[in-house]
C-alpha cells in the first residue's frame, strides 16, 4: 500500500512544473509542429500499452510496430534538431534512443510471449518520457493522466478481503488524494479538452466511481469496497485511451 508521502510527491510534481500541456500548443510553430507529431504517434504507444495490460498480445504487437515506425520519423526529423523547448537538453539524443530501444525490446517479448515482460518495457518508455519533461519545467495533461495512475494501482491493488479499521482510514485518505488528482485533470485541461464534451464525460465518470470508493471506505462491507476498487481501473483506462 503507498504512503501518503507517495501521494503527496504526486501532487507536488503537478502543481510545481509551470508549464501545461495548454500553454505548449498555443506556442510558436516549431513547438505546436512537434507536439502534434508526438501525439499522433503516442497514440500508437497508448494503444500497445493498453492491449499488453490487457493480455492481448497481437493488439499490442500491432501496436508497437506502429510506434516504432512512427518514432523512428519523429528520431529522424528532431535527433539533430530539437524543438526550442527541449533545445538546452543534453540528453535530448539519449532519450530519444531509450525510447526506441525499450520499444524494440517490447517487441521482442511479444514475439516470446512474454506479454508482461512487454508491459514492462512500454511503462518505461512512459517514465522516460515524463523524466523528458521534468528535467525541461514542463508537464502535460498526459503527467497528470501517470500521476493518477501511480496512486491508483496502490489503491486498486488493495487487499479489500482483509482490510481492518485502521487500513480502511489510511486508504480513504489515498483515496481522496485520487480525487483531487481528478479535480486537478478538470481544472488543468488545456483549452481542446476543456470543450470536449467526451473528455468531460469521461472525467465525471472516474470522480463518480472514486467517490463511491471513498464513500464505501467509511463503512465496513467490504464486498462494495471491492466493487467500487475494481470500477475504477476501467474508467481509468477509457480516460487514458482516448487523452493520455
Amino acid at each position: 500500500m503507498r504512503g501518503m508521502a507517495g501521494a503527496l510527491a504526486a501532487v507536488v510534481m503537478m502543481v510545481a512544473v509551470s508549464l501545461s500541456a495548454g500553454s505548449l500548443s498555443a506556442g510558436a510553430g516549431p513547438i505546436a509542429e512537434f507536439e502534434g507529431r508526438l501525439r499522433e504517434v503516442y497514440a500508437q504507444y497508448r494503444t500497445a500499452l493498453l492491449a499488453a495490460e490487457a493480455g492481448d498480445r497481437q493488439a499490442a504487437t500491432a501496436a508497437v510496430g506502429g510506434f516504432i515506425e512512427g518514432w523512428a520519423a519523429v528520431v529522424k526529423a528532431y535527433s539533430g534538431a530539437p524543438p526550442p523547448h527541449y533545445s538546452e537538453d543534453p540528453e535530448w539524443t539519449g532519450t530519444l534512443d531509450a525510447v526506441r530501444d525499450m520499444a524494440e525490446d517490447a517487441r521482442s517479448s511479444l514475439g516470446r510471449g512474454d506479454i508482461e515482460e512487454a508491459r514492462h518495457s512500454l511503462e518505461e518508455i512512459r517514465d522516460v518520457m515524463a523524466d523528458l519533461r521534468r528535467r525541461n519545467g514542463i508537464i502535460g495533461f498526459g503527467d497528470r493522466l501517470v500521476a493518477f495512475h501511480e496512486q491508483m494501482e496502490g489503491v486498486i491493488d488493495s487487499d479489500f478481503a482483509r482490510i481492518d479499521g485502521r487500513q480502511r482510514g489510511v486508504l480513504r485518505e489515498q483515496t481522496a488524494v485520487l480525487l483531487y488528482l481528478v479535480g486537478a485533470m478538470r481544472r488543468d485541461a488545456p483549452t481542446h479538452l476543456a470543450i470536449d464534451d467526451e473528455f468531460k464525460s469521461l472525467v465525471d465518470a472516474l470522480d463518480t466511481v472514486i467517490e463511491a470508493l471513498h464513500d464505501s471506505l467509511s463503512g465496513s462491507d467490504r464486498a462494495a469496497m471491492l466493487r467500487a476498487a475494481k470500477a475504477i481501473r476501467p474508467a481509468y483506462a477509457r480516460l487514458f485511451r482516448k487523452y493520455g
